[in-house]
């Protein structure tokens, strides 16, 4: 068995799966995939100890061991007794074919970045053409491949092509907005495995190597053991809350970590490959995906706050499991992915060090800066010894870049060790060289717990003067919105200063301070900032009539089931002088729409 072990600690993971499968040991895949550093544990525990299944894995892996000596992998042994167009492999019709699907998923990337510009388009369709012409041009027989993932180097050529015929042609598609996009992500997941025995495949999967082929060649000699390369855990495409990790497969020593947190509607399996070529680049950073519990986005809200226990379980599985430098802890995302990495990076006892939000939104992302201000000093030790590495596209058309610039001077303000990088060329999207410089200064700038402590004094002034200034315009600025909601036709004042204009008239009962409603709303800032709505989530909201603020208890009291009225809300009937950071900001009058929709008896 001592043999045994050490042979299986020599083999990466696609190896030891196939040599399970080659002798029909596949019910040990699942197994393998549970408990990964104690295999050979699990191997005892399910009864691979008894000779005959012990040999069948011995005849397994020594296979292995054969076709790898020769450089090819099982898929080359596989078809090597298939019809004669397959054994070349890579000749002929099939690196014809590589080749196109290696320049569509360049080019998808580009068209992610630059947006649906002419020139693109035209590139684009070009690629498409090509792609039809080399899928086309295959013999009958290899068209007719099983697609079924994972048997064959063939299968997967075959499925990623086809996936990224199926994106070059929803490219531009406004109903399809993401439909390229998600199809490039699917045929990266496909090929990579390939990796090892196609040095094309190999390159494609790299970025930042000043000398490719030495790389091509430490990779190619570095021999994974059991944690390496790409791990998923409960992150199936259809599942939600999971993870992917990568883990470089030339890795040594501890490693920094990215945490990198997938767009709206976004999944970190997908997310995964945005990093990974960066991450492959330099040898010794792991990628951490995780995948948000809901579907839409991550938990952006009070009430769905979910997602960050979900991160730092995650968080603590990694470090648990591989050697990570908890020195250098990058948190970043993409678009809410971003705002939410900006959300949970300032909450108190956060242990990731570094911040890296990308083409972050500014409803949460980017708060006034007396928002940040009123949070307390924890937020402000934060933000002095958390170094934050903030980008963002001129080009994003989701995202101004002038709110960006507005957010990375207040930061800059407040003390924070910013690093702001604006890309001109960009639009919302994932930019890898950005991606690249965010790396090597993940290495370069550590955290350092004694900037709060030098800026101290000096930046607890500031502090003082700026937010009695925001707080003053706040304060006149609410002033002035009550004065005009008073005056539109049909709206009156209360005694304690809340303004209600009737929308549409209700005719049914009147709740009283012990009910609960049930209610649609939206709530914003007097500046037109929308900081809450049941309507974008498209589901009524069910509160006790004690727990709301004390500007909704007055009026729904004084409304009907079925009516839907403007509420002005001055701040001493709403989050008074504390606020509610970061949405709502210290002494701020307050704008709602709500539809009373029922009593909940």
């Amino acid at each position: 068995m001592q043999d045994l072990a050490a042979t299986l600690e020599s083999l990466d993971l696609l190896h030891l799966e196939d040599a399970l499968k080659c002798e029909g040991l596949d019910s040990l895949k699942s197994k393998l995939r549970e408990s990964r550093p104690g295999f050979l544990q699990h191997l005892k525990q399910c009864g691979i100890s008894k000779l005959a299944e012990r040999q069948k894995l011995a005849n397994g892996i020594a296979k292995l061991q054969r076709s790898a000596s020769g450089n090819i992998r099982l898929e080359h042994r596989e078809l090597a007794s298939e019809p004669a167009y397959a054994q070349p492999m890579l000749l002929g019709e099939l690196n014809e074919l590589l080749e196109c699907m290696l320049k569509s998923m360049t080019t998808l990337s580009k068209a992610s970045r630059f947006g649906d510009t002419p020139t693109m388009t035209g590139e684009v369709a070009g690629l498409a053409a090509e792609m039809t012409h080399a899928l086309a041009a295959l013999p009958p027989e290899v068209q007719r491949g099983s697609l079924i993932e994972g048997l064959t180097m063939r299968d997967r050529l075959l499925q990623a092509a086809h996936a990224l015929q199926a994106g070059l042609a929803a490219y531009g598609d406004i109903e399809r907005p993401l439909e390229s996009h998600i199809r490039n992500g699917l045929a990266h997941e496909t090929i990579y495995p390939l990796w090892r025995t196609v040095p094309a495949v190999s390159a494609h999967f790299l970025y930042g190597v000043v000398n490719v082929p030495r790389q091509l060649a430490a990779l190619n000699a570095s021999w994974m053991g059991l944690d390496k390369g790409i791990v998923h855990v409960r992150n199936g495409w259809g599942e939600r809350g999971g993870y992917s990790v990568y883990v470089p497969e030339h890795s040594t020593g501890h490693m920094a970590l990215v945490c990198t947190l997938h767009g709206a509607t976004g999944h970190g399996r997908f997310n995964l490959y945005h990093w990974l070529k960066v991450a492959r680049g330099h040898g010794n950073v792991a990628v951490l995906a995780p995948t948000s519990a809901h579907q839409q986005t991550w938990s952006l809200l009070p009430e769905m706050d979910d997602d960050y226990p979900r991160l730092l379980a995650a968080l603590d599985d990694v470090q648990k499991r591989w050697p990570v430098d908890p020195k250098r802890l990058l948190l970043t995302g993409m678009s809410d992915g971003g705002t939410f990495a900006w959300l949970s990076g300032l909450r108190e006892g956060c242990p990731f060090t570094h911040l890296g939000p990308v083409a972050s939104g500014p409803m949460f992302g980017f708060p006034p800066l007396a928002m940040l201000l009123q949070c307390g000093s924890q937020m402000r030790t934060t933000l002095h010894s958390r170094p934050v590495f903030l980008v963002h596209g001129a080009r994003d058309d989701r995202f101004d870049i002038v709110v960006a610039r507005r957010v990375a001077e207040a930061v800059g303000k407040a003390g924070a060790r910013l690093r702001f990088c604006e890309l001109a060329d960009c639009g919302h999207t994932h930019p890898i060289d950005a991606l690249k410089q965010m790396v090597d200064w993940l290495h370069d700038v550590p955290k350092d717990e004694t900037t709060a402590s030098a800026h101290k004094v000096g930046v607890e002034m500031m502090y003082k003067a700026l937010v009695e200034q925001e707080t003053k315009a706040g304060v006149e600025a609410g002033a002035e919105a009550l004065r005009a909601a008073a005056a539109q036709p049909g709206a009156y004042e209360t005694g304690s200063g809340l303004v209600i204009q009737t929308v549409a008239e209700g005719s049914g009962e009147t709740p009283t301070v012990s009910d609960t409603v049930r209610v649609h709303y939206e709530g914003k800032l007097v500046d037109g900032t929308v900081f809450d709505s049941s309507y974008k989530r498209d589901k009524p909201a069910e509160f006790p009539m004690t727990k709301v603020i004390p500007g909704w208890t007055e009026a729904l009291q004084l409304m009907r089931v079925g009516q839907k009225c403007t509420l002005t809300i001055p701040h001493t009937i709403a989050y008074g002088a504390k606020g509610a950071p970061p949405r709502i900001p210290p002494n701020a009058t307050l704008v709602f729409q709500v539809e009373l929709l029922g009593i909940v008896h």
